[in-house]
């Protein structure tokens, strides 16, 4: 049955009408949170992906045209338009369930789609629906169910979603004036810290945004995110203070 009702629901989120999409976007994460089917990710994911995908690629072309966009490419855009709030809601949905082999055998997708609702182009909602796929990629990894072993190319993984999203997440609170979206963005940066700092990773490498962050931390004007800054940065002081000893002892 749950399969039957999936299939029901990712079927309509690829109709015409783009009202009609978008609430079958939302229907098919209660429907993922509903069931918590770890099989869901490898059935939804990739529907996921080539949406996110299209959406991008029509903004770049739309953003790139210097004349008026003729009917037929409207029409086009609107045949693949919905907002990507809604498809990342579903992707945080789906890592919640998923197991993690297959979620690492999605890994440099689920980055591509992360980095490319981080971008400036992006609205402030996207970006905090950005924020909650990378806590729950971080909550994922941080919390094994007393398993020890992780899957190959995990530490790939850990290792780029710290050095390639954390410093977007600090464009993101430098850039946007919004205090919802400096709170959500400190915290999704504290989780990218923890879990860089406590994955049992070979080695570390201390990140090139800490005076910037230190200069934001001064400035910031939220409360709760300037608790979560400063968290931050006493995780990245270990870690070049860790950098440092370890190249005076060689």
């Amino acid at each position: 049955m749950p399969s039957v009702i999936l299939n029901a629901v990712c079927a309509a989120c690829s109709r015409k009408s783009k009202l009609y999409r978008e609430a079958a976007f939302s229907c098919l994460q209660q429907v993922i949170t509903a069931f918590k089917d770890p099989g869901f990710f490898n059935n939804v994911f990739p529907m996921l992906y080539e949406v996110s995908n299209r959406s991008v690629i029509c903004k770049t072309r739309n953003s790139s045209s210097l004349t008026a966009s003729s009917s037929a490419e409207q029409d086009e855009t609107e045949g693949v338009s919905v907002s990507l709030d809604k498809v990342l809601n579903c992707v945080a949905s789906l890592i919640t369930v998923a197991f993690l082999q297959d979620i690492i055998n999605q890994r440099k997708n689920i980055l591509e789609i992360i980095l490319n609702s981080l971008s400036p182009e992006e609205s402030w909602q996207i970006k905090l629906s950005s924020f909650l796929c990378i806590k729950e990629l971080c909550y994922k990894f941080q919390n094994p169910d007393g398993n020890n072993t992780w899957p190959e190319e995990t530490t790939y993984l850990v290792e780029e979603l710290f050095h390639s999203t954390a410093p977007k997440v600090v464009d993101v609170i430098r850039l946007v004036k919004i205090a919802q979206v400096h709170t959500a963005a400190s915290e999704c940066l504290l989780e990218l810290s923890k879990l860089y700092r406590d994955f049992p990773l070979v080695d570390r490498k201390g990140p090139k945004f800490s005076g910037e962050l230190a200069e934001l931390c001064e400035s910031e004007k939220s409360e709760q995110a300037k608790a979560f800054l400063k968290q931050c940065m006493d995780i990245l002081k270990d870690f070049e203070d860790a950098t440092g000893l370890a190249m005076e002892m060689d």
